[in-house]
């Protein structure tokens, strides 16, 4: 206790452990006891926060109506398409696609490596396993960089969640929804300004309660900060877009 700086103060919630105490009770009339104002603080809180649960307090309260930044900001944009003319055909020479899907514009400006590896990252989370094919293009709009496409022959259109995954994971990418040889519908995905409910991510800090190690079965969550960046719900850590997935 010597050692102790002057004004020390410890808490407790209390109860203690009647055999292995944390704090021994000895220290009770000390005045290192900050435990017992905690103890009847948190009686108090306990009271009102159960008299909100039950219906017993706060039936005057009206909040304000608030739209989620999800709601005012739509990560999806509708790009609209000339429908008279046929699909294009690529400059690797491959023949245009009857039905199915292309993913274009991935990672548009990283290197061929980086464009490589989380091209594979999108098709094992997006499970585009099965027939078509994936390479690096020169893209038109910035001369000099590269953009990963991916097509999938006959693959049916993504469904509402799909899309949102999609976004989350290959933000900047335009989706082409082909059929009878023409693109009927095109959209170019966002970073959504939330990431939840997928299975398919992790946060990579082994100290959150989200992470894995813990087994305490919370969803990983995370908020977009800036650009294509997003923050841990839990223990605010940020991560790319690319290093949140398992």
């Amino acid at each position: 206790m010597k050692k102790l700086p002057e004004r020390t103060v410890f808490y407790h919630p209390l109860p203690r452990h009647k055999e292995h105490p944390t704090i021994p009770p000895f220290l009770d009339n000390s005045d290192l006891n900050g435990w017992e104002e905690q103890s009847a603080n948190g009686k108090l809180i306990r009271i009102v926060l159960l008299a909100l649960v039950a219906g017993k307090l706060g039936t005057d309260f009206q909040p304000e109506e608030l739209q989620t930044e999800e709601e005012e900001e739509s990560f999806i944009e509708e790009i609209s398409i000339d429908g008279s003319r046929p699909m294009k055909r690529y400059s690797e020479g491959v023949n245009p696609i009857s039905n199915g899907i292309v993913i274009d514009h991935i990672c548009r400006g990283d290197d061929s490596r980086e464009i490589r590896e989380h091209s594979a990252r999108i098709i094992k989370v997006m499970k585009l396993f099965g027939k078509g094919g994936e390479w690096i293009s020169s893209s038109r709009e910035e001369e000099g960089s590269m953009k990963g496409i991916i097509f999938r022959p006959e693959r049916e259109e993504f469904s509402p969640s799909e899309i949102k995954k999609l976004a989350a994971i290959a933000p900047g990418c335009t989706l082409n929804i082909i059929r009878g040889s023409r693109v009927v519908r095109k959209l170019r995905l966002h970073m959504p300004p939330k990431v939840y409910k997928l299975d398919s991510v992790s946060c990579k800090n082994p100290d959150c309660i989200s992470h894995p190690s813990h087994s305490e079965n919370v969803p990983p969550e995370f908020i977009r900060t800036s650009g294509n960046n997003l923050s841990c719900l839990y223990c605010e850590k940020e991560h790319s877009f690319k290093e949140i997935w398992k």
